[in-house]
């Protein structure tokens, strides 16, 4: 096989005899990762998170992968991080809906905070779907309004997240 393409090159990668597009390069679902490499499973399922809600502004940089590749190595569950978007979220519209910020989250770093507060054994089950429903309800709002943030307007990621009222 020709050397042409080097293992540390940063659109792919080789595994054993194969050469393999990176996620962030490859714009179609890959099949059979899961059961191959969970760290990836981990990171893809992280991202498809991060990215979901209206309020993230973000192309899932490299730093996100390593953030979430570093979650997954300390073995944090996917729905701790799954509620801890949520919690942030949540916020982060309540915020914006109040006027307090225009600035979308650009950065799952913005989340890590919340990692272990949304970790507290004594918080329900139910608990965490009304945050999620809220957040959802939250979100709709915002849109509604014009979702006034522009392209233009985006920063880095804030340091901490405001209370949720």
């Amino acid at each position: 096989m020709p050397r042409a393409i080097r293992q540390n090159h940063s659109n792919c990668e080789r595994r054993g005899s194969r050469i393999e597009i990176c996620d962030r390069f490859w714009p179609y679902q890959k099949v059979g990762t899961s059961a191959a490499d969970p760290e990836a499973d981990f990171v893809r399922q992280v991202r498809e998170a991060f990215l979901k809600p209206a309020g993230v502004r973000s192309a899932f940089t490299a730093a996100d992968e390593k953030l979430a590749l570093h979650l997954c190595r300390r073995a944090v569950e996917l729905e701790q991080v799954r509620r801890a978007i949520w919690l942030g979220c949540a916020r982060k519209y309540v915020a914006m809906l109040n006027g307090q910020t225009r600035q979308p989250i650009t950065s799952l770093a913005y989340f890590t905070s919340l990692i272990d507060e949304v970790a507290q054994p004594q918080i329900p089950a139910s608990y965490w779907e009304h945050v999620r429903r809220r957040m959802e309800e939250m979100e709709k709002r915002w849109l509604q309004t014009g979702n006034p943030v522009a392209v233009e307007e985006t920063a880095p990621a804030e340091p901490s997240p405001p209370e949720m009222t």
